[in-house]
């Protein structure tokens, strides 16, 4: 007589219930990676973007400084400012001044 030493499986797919939760874990972690994955992809891309912009801004202010440096009169420095701050701000600008 020959026997076993292994008891035979009541349910010839219980060995497999196993492996459908570790699948199905697996594919659980998988979409909580990406999406961790993704959020910090986006918070690096905006980072970068304001450092891109602090960079020109404070290049373009750093040319101002050296211009008005270099310019005298009242009339001169206030179209050096005025020309770059419509640069670095955009749009329409103008500079009041009281009647002397």
């Amino acid at each position: 007589m020959i026997t076993s030493t292994t008891p035979p499986a009541a349910d010839p797919q219980s060995r497999l219930r196993p492996a459908r939760y570790g699948i199905a874990l697996a594919l659980a972690a998988l979409v909580i990676v990406a999406l961790i994955v993704s959020g910090l992809t986006v918070s690096i891309r905006a980072q970068a973007q304001s450092a891109r912009q602090r960079e020109r801004r404070t290049s373009v202010l750093y040319e101002m400084s050296r211009e008005l440096a270099s310019t005298r009169g009242i009339t001169e420095l206030l179209e050096v400012a005025l020309r770059h701050l419509i640069d670095v701000f955009g749009g329409r600008m103008a500079i009041l001044m009281p009647d002397a």
